[in-house]
């Protein structure tokens, strides 16, 4: 299993997958920083918005560098 990280000013979104930046993804993680700095409560269920654009940020980088 494989993870990748995107880190924003007030967020961390971390998205798991099988095969590295391929596949379906397996969990995801979603953490506010600025009310969470110890990564307690992952948010990725309440935020999809958020989700979605931190997902589709790792896709286009996927795709850039293949």
């Amino acid at each position: 299993m494989y993870a990748v990280t995107l880190r924003s000013r007030d967020y961390r979104y971390t998205q798991w997958q099988k095969d590295l930046g391929r596949g379906d993804v397996i969990f995801q993680e979603l953490y506010d920083h600025r009310s969470d700095p110890d990564e307690v409560y992952n948010l990725a269920v309440k935020k999809p918005k958020m989700i979605k654009k931190f997902a589709e940020l790792i896709t286009e980088h996927v795709k850039t560098k293949h």
